[in-house]
């Protein structure tokens, strides 16, 4: 079930951005106080259709007082994929722009 319609570009452009930059966050150290460790949390979850198939991203940044954990999920059709369907995506929709 599909819960929104399809993020635009920039959106996309934003969790590419985010995956390069959170992905060697388990070698980070976390901010030093708990207010300073939620401020730095994200979760993105987006759901949406597009040229025939389902796209689901869930994306979260995380810290603990010792460690920093950063995932990313994408799956298109209930099948995992990795950051280059997004990446694939919004080459996709430059060529057609």
């Amino acid at each position: 079930m599909v819960d929104s319609k399809p993020p635009n570009t920039s959106t996309l452009y934003n969790i590419v951005n985010d995956h390069d930059k959170h992905r060697s966050a388990f070698f980070w150290t976390p901010g030093g106080s708990a207010a300073q460790r939620r401020a730095a949390e994200f979760a993105r979850n987006l759901r949406w259709s597009e040229g025939g198939h389902e796209y689901e991203v869930t994306q979260t940044y995380s810290e603990s007082c010792k460690k920093c954990y950063y995932s990313l999920d994408i799956r298109c059709n209930g099948i995992k994929r990795d950051i280059r369907t997004i990446k694939k995506l919004i080459k996709s929709r430059e060529e057609t722009a």
